[in-house]
């Protein structure tokens, strides 16, 4: 029997490996999702250590937060790995849009 179509992932033999917490992450999120998550450390300058549900992820911050902040992430991408990018949110919960002249 063969499978086709729209939400039809073949799946591959890496992802019987995968950690059944990704696992669980790329179920439950997709790409361009705003999701939560609180700083835990930073890797790098614009890199920060970000805990989303019991998934600890590197995320892309563009300033430097404390430990603890609640920030707004979009997810940028899933495969090959989780890609999470800081949001900022206006006071509708509309993502702010950031215009460079």
């Amino acid at each position: 029997m063969n499978i086709f179509g729209p939400g039809y992932r073949e799946s591959s033999k890496d992802e019987s490996r995968e950690n059944p917490r990704v696992r669980s992450f790329r179920r439950r999120y997709s790409p361009g999702e705003i999701i939560r998550g609180t700083v835990l450390e930073y890797d790098t300058t614009n890199m920060a250590w970000v805990l989303v549900d019991d998934l600890r992820v590197l995320a892309w911050i563009r300033d430097h937060h404390f430990r603890g902040r609640l920030l707004h992430l979009q997810v940028e991408s899933m495969h090959p790995e989780i890609v999470l990018k800081e949001v900022e949110l206006d006071p509708d919960g509309r993502k702010r849009f950031s215009i460079v002249v």
